[in-house]
């Protein structure tokens, strides 16, 4: 058992590796290119979207102080979606519009990767093995899933 969650996170590592593979493979050497452009400007949306709330959160569940848990969580979710709807209000006035519909999609993605990783946190801080499993095997099929849509939109 104790093998399993470094296992669950190898998997999700080695699924995102081959995801970059088969779209360096399978798109041009522009659509790779806005690929990594659009990805790179969606994580830093990610990175303002955790506002160290993860942290916080996890910090919290170690101390077993799950009182007002459901409150921050809460707070994570109304944040992060104010910062996704003024992202995608400000893309929409400064990005090219052929690439605002990867912008919109990557960051609902990165929002719900987001929630999947808070989730995350309140399961290791205490030591719930199942839902920890779960976060990190949901993880890397929502990145198969982006890599399915890319491969669709860009057909």
């Amino acid at each position: 058992m104790q093998f399993i969650i470094p296992g669950s996170e190898l998997f999700g590592k080695l699924i995102s590796f081959i995801i970059v593979i088969i779209l360096a493979r399978y798109l041009s050497q522009e659509d790779f290119g806005n690929y990594n452009y659009i990805i790179s400007i969606v994580l830093i949306l990610s990175v303002i979207m955790d506002g160290g709330i993860n942290s916080f959160i996890f910090n919290k569940s170690i101390k077993n102080d799950l009182k007002d848990i459901s409150d921050y969580f809460n707070g994570k979710i109304q944040f992060s979606f104010l910062i996704l709807l003024a992202f995608i209000i400000i893309s929409s006035l400064v990005f090219q519009s052929n690439l605002l519909t990867y912008i919109y999609y990557y960051s609902i993605v990165i929002f719900f990767i987001s929630l999947i990783f808070s989730i995350k946190m309140i399961a290791r801080g205490q030591n719930l093995k199942i839902p920890d499993i779960l976060c990190i095997t949901i993880d890397p099929f929502l990145k198969l899933l982006l890599l399915l849509i890319s491969i669709l939109i860009l057909s």
